[in-house]
């Protein structure tokens, strides 16, 4: 079961997704949403943490990335410029921690490994990818997230 984050002040209800192809997502937004998906798709692997061994996860990631869907990819631009830049991958999955603007799920780095929390709305036996995947920015559906994870797993696995 998904753990609920001890976040303080949750929020009633959640938004509607508004992500149109036409409309730009901004830099911070793409980055979080991304971390967020690539959460998702790990929590509908059955996986809420990862070993926080920052090399290779950073591979994994990097590597999965780049072979994801260009369609799945492209409102998230700038996270395929941040890793060409040469940003580690861990950073790129795990940047939407508890702090940052993501409505559903979130990474805490500060343990032994990396691990994803829910907020309230979207914890415990109920849980809905498909409204998870609503909810974050870029409309790809938590079927295309799952995929993502699924090849990031693999490659952690090798």
């Amino acid at each position: 079961m998904l753990q609920a984050s001890r976040w303080v002040g949750g929020v009633a209800q959640k938004p509607a997704s508004h992500y149109r192809e036409d409309m730009a997502i901004t830099a911070a937004r793409q980055r979080n949403a991304a971390s967020e998906g690539a959460a998702l798709g790990l929590v509908m692997c059955g996986q809420f943490e990862i070993p926080s061994e920052t090399w290779r996860v950073s591979m994994a990631f990097e590597d999965a990335w780049r072979a994801w869907d260009d369609r799945h990819k492209r409102p998230f631009s700038q996270v395929s410029t941040d890793l060409r830049q040469g940003l580690n991958g861990y950073i790129a999955l795990t940047r939407a921690d508890q702090r940052k603007h993501v409505f559903s799920l979130f990474w805490d780095r500060s343990g032994r490994t990396f691990k994803i929390y829910a907020r309230e709305w979207c914890s415990g036996d109920d849980f809905r990818a498909d409204e998870v995947a609503a909810a974050i920015d870029g409309g790809i559906p938590a079927a295309a997230w799952q995929e993502l994870a699924r090849d990031f797993l693999g490659r952690m696995a090798d």
